[in-house]
């Protein structure tokens, strides 16, 4: 029985050796706007027009949502709202979460964008 010239044994397989140098994209979104752009940065490393185009869809889907919100509760009366992120010790919501209290119609006085 004859052998294949074109076979590759598992020896040489571990000789070979590939280099991957990663890319490190920081995203820290501190309001509701900057959630949506991370969308575009993530995207935008990836390189592929699809996925690009895909992000684009994704963000104007979302966009429509909260519009669509804050038609539904325009003009209606503001309730409090208390946005607790964490209970032990008690830690209130930041970030966007303040951004998505206002869409919603709520008033937040314990957090702050940011």
């Amino acid at each position: 029985s004859s052998t294949s010239s074109s076979s590759t044994s598992s020896s040489s397989m571990q000789d070979e050796k590939t280099t991957v140098f990663p890319k490190v994209i920081s995203m820290e979104p501190t309001n509701l706007q900057d959630v949506m752009k991370t969308f575009h940065v993530a995207a935008a490393a990836l390189g592929r027009d699809d996925i690009k185009e895909r992000a684009e869809q994704v963000t104007k889907d979302i966009q429509m949502g909260l519009d669509v919100i804050e038609k539904a509760v325009e003009g209606r009366a503001r309730p409090k709202v208390a946005f607790l992120e964490w209970h032990a010790p008690f830690f209130s919501g930041g970030h966007w979460i303040p951004d998505m209290l206002d869409t919603a119609g709520g008033q937040k006085d314990m957090c702050k964008t940011g």
